[in-house]
């Protein structure tokens, strides 16, 4: 009885089907990666939201920002070793909502960066440590809650309502100029694919959601029983959240 001899043939066979595993392989992976990180970012969102709930419960259920009668609070100055300081608020920067949030002790510093762009962020200081707090110390936007007057749609939200439609923390937005902010966590190309966001969001509940685009249907988004008949603009300043120009971390 004769054998069968290994032939070149077989071999190239061999490779071939090598070859088409290794790339199985690796696509396995990226999914892999991918989903690994929309759930580290949809843990440290659930986890941003948990610690502005607990801050509201000892401030009359208003999250940092915001005093117990709802009106903003002022600034606070580098000049105490026992608190993060922070800029003045305006309607765009919540460097002062972090600065609360880690000064009491409900997040932790490597709790707000995501590992996305954990080279571009750096986190704070251990206390006793005159410190003020920017952009550069955490990843995720919030609500823009507005100014003193104006806004009390998004200002009367700022609290523990939960609110199921109303956006409160998530994946930060990249702003190309003033006028468009809608493209994403991407640096580089700004159009096809590459122009749009994706990332979660974290509700006013607590629940967290995986979305593929900031524009939301009618109705998606409501602030205080405010439906927008219109599309809601995760991005726009009527909307919701704040852009980055600095945003450089991308699911893709």
């Amino acid at each position: 009885m004769s054998r069968r001899v290994f032939s070149w043939l077989d071999a190239v066979v061999l490779v071939c089907l090598a070859a088409v595993m290794f790339q199985f392989l690796i696509a396995c992976g990226e999914i892999t990666t991918t989903q690994q990180q929309r759930m580290g970012n949809g843990v440290q969102i659930r986890g941003i939201h948990r610690g502005l709930v607990v801050y509201g419960q000892m401030n009359n259920g208003y999250y940092p920002g915001l005093n117990g009668s709802g009106r903003r609070t002022p600034a606070t100055p580098a000049t105490d070793e026992t608190m993060y300081a922070c800029v003045e608020p305006s309607n765009t920067d919540i460097s002062a909502v972090y600065a609360r949030l880690l000064t009491s002790e409900l997040i932790k510093p490597r709790g707000v960066i995501s590992a996305l762009d954990a080279n571009e962020k750096e986190p704070v200081p251990h206390l006793p440590v005159l410190y003020t707090v920017t952009r550069k110390n955490y990843s995720y936007a919030m609500l823009q809650f507005g100014a003193e007057r104006g806004n009390e749609g998004r200002r009367r939200e700022w609290r523990n309502t939960t609110n199921s439609r109303a956006p409160i923390v998530g994946d930060r937005g990249k702003a190309i100029d003033a006028t468009m902010i809608r493209t994403g966590m991407h640096d580089g190309d700004t159009s096809g694919d590459a122009a749009k966001w994706q990332g979660n969001i974290g509700w006013n509940d607590n629940h967290v959601t995986f979305e593929t685009t900031g524009m939301f249907a009618p109705g998606r988004i409501n602030l205080d029983g405010d439906a927008n008949p219109e599309l809601d603009n995760l991005f726009d300043a009527a909307d919701g959240f704040s852009a980055d120009s600095n945003a450089k971390f991308s699911y893709r």
